[in-house]
């Protein structure tokens, strides 16, 4: 009887072994086969190894580069799909259980070597240009809901670094597009629109610009001197097409949704730790700990959560076109409005701005004359910097804010009141941005022959800006003075006007020759006149006689001013000299020289 136990408990034992056995490695082994290592090399049409072809999981985020000697290798199931792509080669596609050791031949893609890019002065087939150049299509753009052009092309470009500055609406984004070259300088990009050169981002609708060149390495950027130190991003806006005039409208409307948050205590929670920490610093007991609230025990009645205050979860964003273009043999037009408007996810942030522009090209005979004219106005309110770091010092049992900015605020006591005098500040201030900016420019060009032209521009751009900040007027009452006291810091408030101008001319000779059929010139000398000036008025007053007054009037305080004004003028020439071979042999050299009243 006790044999047969022991031969049954046997039995069970090595069920139970099998059983395990089935759970935990047969599907490791089933995996096992149907997992592969997908290998091989990547050449050319010519047979010559790619390095740093980007070799995907297609649908995966599996992904790896080829080597210096072109070889890959990547984990893929058996059934899935290998990716190749590199920029001017047609994309391929190959199972992954073809893939073992294979020689991939890619093949270059000449729609897009056959595209033409603007280089500065000039435009170039893709496949013949020499320096380091980049294009983005202006559809491309229109697919990003945001009103900053950094941010439009991020990730879009190989070796330009877009970083968000903040993350309120209408902040410019950092380009660096040639690394960091300056320590006290700037680093920002010269941007060029139609020939008008800006130190920052121009302010440009997505729906206005037709394309965007960036010119990264210092021989591409060299027909525009220092200035093109830090990389060049042209910008070409749309120009009409003969045929009959075309409408289109693009729209859209979104929210923004706050996908993360800062937790705070709420009061219970807070009043807890109040009492630890007077029972671990002070040694008293729990019936001995003195708390704040006990100044105003009807403030235990509030729970406020200050991030809640400050935020704005669902703000929207929203953005209309209204496009009409057209013309004749001879003249063609292009006009352009828009609307942006972006609500902040903080409080007292937000941006808003309206977009004109009409560009008209008339050719007749030997001669083309083009133009173009736009405006534009934005108002931005800027968030305090410090708003976050400002909700957390506030307690749960402060009341929270109100839409009159009268009412009387209640703190335990005079420190606890100051924190309060400053976030409410914080809060409650304002800080509204406008600006007003127009530019315009006439090119006409002459066309002696067919391979050699002269063109002359001349262009104007104003800007007027001013910002108004304001510190509220408010009070608070003190508990445990009974005094109702006024907020700090003082209210005030500061009003910055500043207005800049540049004027610019640049003359442009151009002569192609053609040898034969495999030898191609271009010669390019340039004569450019530019002088910009800027200057700003700040004043300041103190004690506001109302929230709702943000006049230098309305304050009854001593004033403090302070302005400055610069001025400054470049005359430029540069030559160039362009040849090319058979489209595959390529030279170009050129040369510039600057005169700066700096």
């Amino acid at each position: 009887m006790l044999q047969t136990i022991i031969m049954r408990e046997s039995r069970l034992k090595y069920f139970l072994t099998l059983i395990f056995c089935l759970i935990f490695f047969l599907p490791n082994a089933l995996l096992a086969q149907n997992n592969l290592t997908a290998s091989g090399t990547v050449v050319d049409e010519k047979g010559d190894p790619m390095i740093g072809v980007n070799v995907s999981v297609k649908g995966k985020s599996k992904g790896t580069v080829t080597d210096l000697k072109g070889k890959f290798s990547i984990p893929a199931e058996i059934n899935s799909v290998i990716l190749f792509s590199y920029i001017g080669y047609e994309k391929m596609e190959m199972p992954a259980s073809n893939l073992k050791n294979k020689v991939v031949k890619l093949v270059e893609n000449q729609k897009t070597l056959d595209e033409v890019v603007v280089v500065g002065y000039g435009v170039q087939r893709k496949k013949e240009t020499t320096g380091a150049t980049f294009n983005v299509k202006g559809e491309d753009l229109d697919k990003v809901s945001s009103s900053d052009l950094g941010t439009a092309i991020q990730g879009r470009i190989a070796g330009v670094n877009v970083q968000a500055s903040s993350g309120a609406p209408g902040d410019e984004a950092n380009i660096i597009i040639r690394g960091v070259s300056s320590i006290q300088g700037t680093n920002t990009p010269l941007y060029i629109v139609d020939g008008i050169p800006y130190d920052s981002d121009p302010k440009l609708s997505s729906c206005e610009i037709a394309s965007i060149d960036v010119l990264k390495d210092a021989a591409s950027a060299a027909v525009y001197g220092s200035r093109g130190a830090n990389g060049v991003i042209l910008i070409t806006t749309k120009q009409g097409k003969a045929g009959e005039m075309k409408v289109s409208l693009n729209s859209y409307y979104g929210f923004q949704k706050i996908t993360s948050n800062l937790p705070l205590v709420g009061a219970k929670d807070n009043l807890y730790l109040q009492t630890l920490l007077g029972l671990n610093t002070t040694g008293t007991t729990k019936n001995t700990v003195f708390l704040t609230t006990q100044y105003y025990p009807t403030m235990l009645l509030n729970n406020t959560d200050w991030m809640k205050e400050l935020q704005v979860d669902n703000a929207a964003i929203q953005n209309h076109t209204l496009q009409l273009s057209g013309g004749t043999g001879n003249l063609n037009y292009n006009f352009t409005l828009g609307y942006f408007n972006q609500d902040g996810s903080l409080i007292n942030s937000g941006y808003e701005r309206y977009n004109t522009r009409a560009n008209i090209n008339f050719k007749k005979a030997k001669w083309d004359v083009q133009t173009n004219i736009s405006f534009n106005t934005d108002s931005k309110k800027n968030a305090p910097a410090d708003l976050i770091y400002r909700s957390i010092t506030m307690t749960p049992f402060i009341q929270g804010l109100s839409n009159n900015l009268q009412d009387v605020m209640i703190a335990a006591n005079t420190a606890d009141g100051i924190n309060i005098g400053s976030t409410i500040n914080s809060l409650k201030g304002k800080d509204v941005s406008t600006s007003d900016n127009f530019n315009g420019n006439l090119k006409i060009t002459y066309n002696f022959s067919k391979n050699l032209s002269f063109s002359s521009m001349g262009g104007a751009v104003y800007g007027n800006g001013r910002r108004v900040q304001t510190s509220p007027l408010f009070y608070y009452y003190v508990a445990s003075t009974n005094q109702t006291v006024p907020g700090q810091p003082i209210s005030g408030l500061t009003y910055t006007s500043s207005r800049n101008t540049t004027f610019i001319n640049e003359n442009v000779l151009n002569y192609k020759i053609d040898v034969d059929r495999n030898h191609h010139f271009n010669f390019t000398g340039l004569f450019s006149l530019q002088k910009t000036t800027f200057d700003m008025f700040r004043a300041y007053r103190s004690n506001l006689i109302s929230n709702d007054l943000t006049t230098l009037d309305a304050t009854t305080g001593n004033p403090t001013v302070a302005g400055n004004a610069s001025a400054r003028d470049i005359e430029s020439l540069m030559g160039r000299v362009q040849y090319n071979y058979k489209s595959r042999y390529l030279f170009s050299a050129s040369v510039r020289g600057d005169g700066s009243s700096r």
